[in-house]
């Protein structure tokens, strides 16, 4: 029986093979745990073309982005302060004042100093930089997990995946005439498409009684059973249901028109690929680069991306 046809959307491959993520997010190698039966796979997918098939934005799957959005919103569109105005304003967040100080320190801004103090970080870093820090401080609780479902096995790999696609695509907005910090916001934000559908999985229970079962066989605790082994046909249909899902969300977020336009370009008809916004070609390409570089395929033959 084969699992149900994927909507028309983009797609990532290399060399002509299609690349499935989900195996990556779920850690899944030689210890890959009991194959998923097709008809549970279509059934899962069902489930999540009913979930786009609703009117309005699941919401109720990413509740942390009711407080986490207008929040980023607010820090975003402070007027411009001078540097030690802004070093103070920082300074009242511990957990920013840590991520702007390491970021300044890293080796992309050529940081050396162990010493830098605030202002002087925020002066390594400029506005770009310093949005950047605030984005990722802000938008981490996104992909921050617990228990030990789907969501939870994938979301320290989800975040490293978000992070590389947000630098891949900042990278090629900025080569393009385009917003670099967009672009940056652009990458990050495109995985809540995946916290979306795999908490919608999870909700619904259908992997859970595989993993009960190997826990029972394996006497060991959830978390140290190895993750249902989904097939690649599967994991590349989720992962194009994700596109749509990240649209209907961060299309309500209204951060700037041009994320809103590609986020309405993800949820439409045709998905990013029909999109003529040229941040969403962006993004695509950026997917693909973050995808390479996460499962270590930089050596594999250039990528493409299709229809």
């Amino acid at each position: 029986m084969q699992v149900a046809e994927t909507p028309p959307s983009p797609s990532i491959v290399f060399g002509g093979t299609p690349l499935p993520l989900l195996p990556w997010l779920l850690g899944q190698g030689m210890d890959a745990g009991r194959p998923v039966d097709a008809e549970t796979e279509r059934h899962a997918l069902h489930l999540i073309d009913e979930l786009l098939a609703r009117p309005g934005a699941p919401i109720d799957l990413m509740p942390r982005a009711r407080a986490v959005i207008p929040q980023l919103m607010a820090m975003l569109r402070r007027d411009d302060l001078a540097l030690n105005a802004l070093a103070q304003q920082v300074g009242r967040d511990l957990v920013l004042t840590a991520e702007v100080l390491r970021t300044a320190r890293s080796a992309a801004y050529g940081g050396r100093d162990e010493r830098l103090d605030l202002p002087q970080a925020l002066g390594r870093l400029g506005v770009v930089g310093l949005n950047a820090a605030i984005a990722r401080v802000v938008l981490r609780p996104l992909f921050e997990t617990s228990g030990d479902g789907l969501f939870a096995r994938t979301g320290t790999r989800l975040w490293a995946h978000s992070e590389s696609k947000a630098q891949h695509c900042s990278a090629l907005a900025s080569a393009g005439g385009i917003s670099a910090f967009e672009g940056y916001l652009a990458g990050l934000m495109h995985n809540s498409g995946w916290t979306v559908a795999l908490r919608e999985l999870d909700r619904s229970g259908l992997f859970e009684p595989r993993v009960e079962a190997a826990a029972r066989t394996l006497s060991t605790p959830h978390a140290d059973v190895p993750a249902p082994a989904l097939s690649d046909t599967f994991s590349i249909a989720l992962q194009l249901r994700c596109d749509a899902l990240f649209g209907k969300v961060a299309a309500t977020w209204r951060i700037t028109p041009t994320l809103t336009a590609v986020a309405e370009s993800a949820a439409s008809p045709g998905g990013l690929a029909a999109s003529d916004v040229p941040l969403a070609a962006l993004l695509r390409q950026a997917d693909v680069l973050a995808s390479s570089e996460v499962i270590g395929l930089q050596r594999a033959e250039p990528a493409t991306v299709v229809a």
